[in-house]
């Protein structure tokens, strides 16, 4: 259905209105085969790995359930966070609920105007979050697009093609940075 995290509908029924439940879908986890165990989890380990590269392919997050009841879990879990593809970001589930959470409740309007799209944000945050990313659709075909944060332009963006004509608008700041160690924290 959906790596994506999405509020849960009241009654199970989609012509029922959205509640305020925001479900983390868990995409892989240990349970594997009959026993997760000393003579497996090295082949779970390298499905695991797959599948992260293919939500990674597809700019989609993996959830992986690992359940605290065996020593060789530990074992597995330190392999594949050694092994994760470069650019993986590993968060703890509380926090990338709360990553979704302030994403959905991010306020922000769109305009445009001949081929300008003109994204402007309101926040009393003093920062985006540098994680959050937009697709655009067919936003190549536009001449610019521009970022306001609350009011003021914002310079610090990155724009990158993505499928068809779409683009990817991420490493989105606010704030100048006077150096490259200003940019480290982010």
């Amino acid at each position: 259905m959906t790596n994506f995290p999405h509020f849960v509908f009241y009654d199970r029924s989609s012509a029922s209105r959205l509640s305020n439940v925001l479900e983390l879908p868990m995409t892989i986890s240990d349970v594997y085969g009959s026993d997760f165990n000393e003579s497996n989890y090295e082949e779970a380990v390298k499905v695991w790995l797959d599948v992260i590269t293919r939500n990674m392919a597809n700019f989609a997050p993996t959830v992986l359930l690992l359940h605290p009841t065996k020593l060789i879990k530990l074992t597995a879990e330190e392999l594949v966070l050694n092994s994760f593809p470069s650019g993986v970001l590993v968060m703890d589930l509380e926090s990338y609920g709360d990553f979704w959470r302030n994403r959905v409740a991010l306020p922000f309007e769109t305009e445009q105007s001949g081929e300008i799209l003109t994204i402007s944000f309101q926040s009393p945050e003093e920062e985006i979050d540098p994680r959050l990313s937009l697709t655009i659709r067919d936003g190549a075909r536009l001449a610019e697009i521009k970022i306001l944060w609350n009011g003021n332009p914002v310079s610090h963006y990155e724009i990158d093609p993505w499928t068809g004509g779409d683009v990817i608008v991420s490493n989105i700041h606010v704030k100048e940075f006077a150096d490259v160690g200003d940019w480290v924290q982010y």
